[in-house]
C-alpha cells in the first residue's frame, strides 16, 4: 500500500481543479462536450476537501455537483446556476461534515467517473492522453505528475464503487476491486513522487504512470464492452 497523497499536493490540486472547473463552465456557457465532466470534477474537489478536512469546500463542491446534475438533465442545459454556485469555491465558508460518501452525491455513476479521462478537445481533462504519452516514453513534469496522481487517486476510489454490468460473479467483483485498488496505490505513489519537485526521480514517475495505465488496461480488457 502507498501513503495517501501529500496534503500539499491535494491543496495544489484544489487550486488547479477549481480553475479547471471554471474554464469548463465558461461563465455558464460550457461546450456540449464538457457537460458530463463538470459534475465529476466538482465531486473530485469535494473529495479533496474531505481529504484535507475542509468541510466548507466539501459542502460548496457538492452544491456545484448537484446543480450540474440538474443542468445536465434539463432540456435547456442551463448551466448559469452551476457557474453561480461555483463562485463559492473561491472562499468556501461554513459547512458541516458530509453525510455519506462523496461518490454517493449528485447521481454520480461510472460514465461520470470516466469523463475526466476524455480528451480536452472533447470536454475532458485529458487524463488518458497524458497517461499514454508517458507510457510511450514521453517526459513528465513533476508538477504535472503530482496533479495527475491526485486526480487519478480520487477517480480510482470512485471507480471502486461503480462496477459495471459485466461484473457478475464474486471473482469479477474481486478483480474490479483489485484493479481499482492498484490504480489508487500507484496514483498515490505518483503524487508523492511528483511532490518532490526537482528531486523527483523520472524513472519512479514513469513507473507509477505505467502502473496506472496497467490497471486501466487490465480493467478495460476484462470488463469494457
Amino acid at each position: 500500500a502507498a501513503a495517501p497523497a501529500p496534503e500539499a499536493a491535494v491543496k495544489k490540486a484544489i487550486e488547479s481543479d477549481t480553475a479547471a472547473l471554471s474554464k469548463l463552465l465558461n461563465d455558464g456557457k460550457p461546450e456540449k462536450g464538457a457537460y458530463g465532466t463538470i459534475k465529476p470534477l466538482a465531486l473530485m474537489l469535494a473529495a479533496y476537501g474531505k481529504q484535507t478536512g475542509n468541510d466548507a469546500l466539501v459542502a460548496e463542491a457538492v452544491k456545484v455537483a448537484e446543480a450540474a446534475n440538474k443542468a445536465t438533465k434539463d432540456k435547456k442545459k442551463d448551466f448559469a446556476p452551476v457557474a453561480a454556485a461555483a463562485k463559492g469555491l473561491a472562499s468556501p465558508k461554513g459547512g458541516s461534515p458530509l453525510k455519506g460518501a462523496v461518490h454517493e452525491q449528485a447521481g454520480l455513476d461510472l460514465d461520470g467517473v470516466m469523463a475526466p479521462f476524455r480528451p480536452a478537445a472533447k470536454g475532458g481533462l485529458n487524463l488518458e492522453a497524458d497517461i499514454k504519452a508517458v507510457v510511450k516514453g514521453g517526459p513528465i513534469d513533476p508538477a504535472a505528475a503530482q496533479l495527475l496522481g491526485v486526480r487519478s487517486a480520487v477517480l480510482a476510489d470512485f471507480t471502486a464503487a461503480f462496477p459495471n454490468d459485466e461484473v457478475k460473479t464474486p471473482a469479477d467483483k474481486a478483480k474490479w476491486k483489485k484493479y481499482s485498488d492498484d490504480m489508487l496505490v500507484t496514483s498515490q505513489q505518483l503524487a508523492t513522487e511528483g511532490a518532490k519537485g526537482k528531486s523527483a526521480e523520472p524513472k519512479a514517475l514513469s513507473k507509477a504512470v505505467k502502473g496506472i495505465d496497467g490497471s486501466c488496461v487490465n480493467c478495460h480488457n476484462d470488463f469494457r464492452k
